[in-house]
């Protein structure tokens, strides 16, 4: 089959170069949170593409919505819009896809960014995973909007002196999240085992965390960051689990170096 328009999920291209960083959003959002990033990575001369990823903004949700289903479509899209050197950087739910990414098509991605994410959900018990779901669905059933919700829910991810600008463009962009998608995605990140995709990521990899992050804590991310043999890890103190948003400067700080000293090879 023909690699058609249709196949790709929606996704926004900004910049020109021979470097692209792909980001991909978390389990809340899509494309449009990451617009002040994007600005920033722009005028660093850094291409980026952003995408909804599938069941986000214009990309429609496919059944049986999996993360595996997420990477196939995220590998579609570097076929596509792929420049000499891909860096790949993944936030919360997207920090678990961006290795399976790898793990698909090693050849296409030169570098992997994981940000306040987890090793994996998938070897956690039944009771841990069923309290992560019931944390974020429950209100939900009992009527609350999504856009109440996840925007309670974001704020208290993040650190105490959080606020701007890039703030206020992450719980806008949360509050839109689709509820059947996130409702698929929330089970799919919570079933998905990361542990092969992990193994397999030999490629240079920067570990970001937050140092107030209750999701992807720094303990966890620490040690995510011990078992990869090409990883940093570095932690923005102060910061939750939008640390991009949070603390944009040192955020760039550590990202455009990890970018620039990955793509000079």
């Amino acid at each position: 089959m023909g690699m058609e328009s249709e196949d790709l999920p929606d996704f926004v291209k900004t910049g020109t170069g021979p470097v692209t960083v792909f980001l991909l959003h978390g389990g809340y959002g899509g494309k449009d949170y990451w617009e002040p990033v994007i600005a920033r990575l722009v005028a660093a001369g850094i291409r980026v593409v952003a995408w909804d990823a599938p069941g986000y903004g214009l990309s429609a949700l496919p059944e049986g919505f999996t993360l595996d289903l997420a990477a196939e479509a995220c590998v579609r899209l570097i076929v596509r819009m792929g420049s000499a050197c891909n860096i790949v950087l993944g936030h919360s739910m997207g920090g678990l896809i961006a290795p399976r990414v790898h793990q698909m098509r090693p050849d296409l991605v030169q570098g992997v960014v994981l940000s306040a994410t987890v090793a994996s959900f998938g070897h956690l018990d039944s009771a841990t995973q069923e309290e992560f779901i019931a944390e974020r669905v429950a209100p939900l059933d009992r009527g609350m909007k999504l856009s109440e919700a996840a925007s309670k829910l974001v704020r208290s991810m993040m650190g105490p002196d959080a606020q701007g600008a890039d703030i206020e463009t992450v719980i806008r962009v949360v509050a839109q999240t689709p509820t059947p998608t996130f409702r698929a995605a929330i089970r799919a990140i919570v079933k998905y085992n990361a542990d092969a995709a992990l193994a397999a990521l030999d490629k240079p990899t920067l570990v970001i965390a937050g140092s107030v992050d209750p999701i992807g804590r720094p303990e966890d991310m620490r040690a995510l960051a011990e078992h990869l043999p090409q990883a940093r890890y570095v932690c923005i103190e102060g910061a939750g689990h939008y640390a991009w948003a949070e603390k944009p400067q040192e955020f760039d700080h550590h990202l455009i170096g990890f970018v620039r000293s990955v793509c000079a090879r």
